[in-house]
């Protein structure tokens, strides 16, 4: 077996994680992160993001596990981000989102905790009663 046939297989083997936590990273989430349409883990939480979460996300089709806690990402979570099917883990936790999360598919799987510390974000369930009464 050649060398470079072994080193090939050997970088197939690493999985397809970016890890960009506790980096002191500002301003928003690059919108060329949704580029990375292989990526299973992206991993950005405890840095200065602001801003919105991007609907460029949605291109990340093969993303399992996207943590955006401990930001300051502020505005609605994009309904688009119910069509990431292999979405397992999702955490926006302790930023200044608000609205209302987003229902369907995995994000009904979501924790409670995925989401706290946002004051300005509802469930779809606390919304409807108040509609209905209108």
């Amino acid at each position: 077996m050649s060398t470079s046939m072994l080193s090939y297989n050997q970088i197939r083997r690493f999985p397809p994680i970016l890890d960009l936590s506790n980096n002191f990273l500002i301003r928003s989430i690059w919108p060329e992160f949704g580029n990375l349409n292989k990526l299973h883990y992206l991993d950005l939480k405890c840095n200065n993001l602001s801003r919105n979460i991007l609907e460029d996300l949605f291109s990340m089709t093969s993303i399992e596990i996207l943590d955006l806690s401990h930001n300051d990402l502020s505005g609605a979570i994009p309904l688009l981000l119910v069509n990431l099917i292999f979405l397992s883990k999702f955490n926006i936790a302790y930023n200044q989102l608000y609205e209302t999360i987003p229902t369907g598919r995995q994000f009904e799987t979501f924790p409670n905790s995925s989401f706290e510390g946002n004051l300005g974000l509802c469930s779809g369930e606390l919304l409807f009663p108040f509609l209905i009464n209108n």
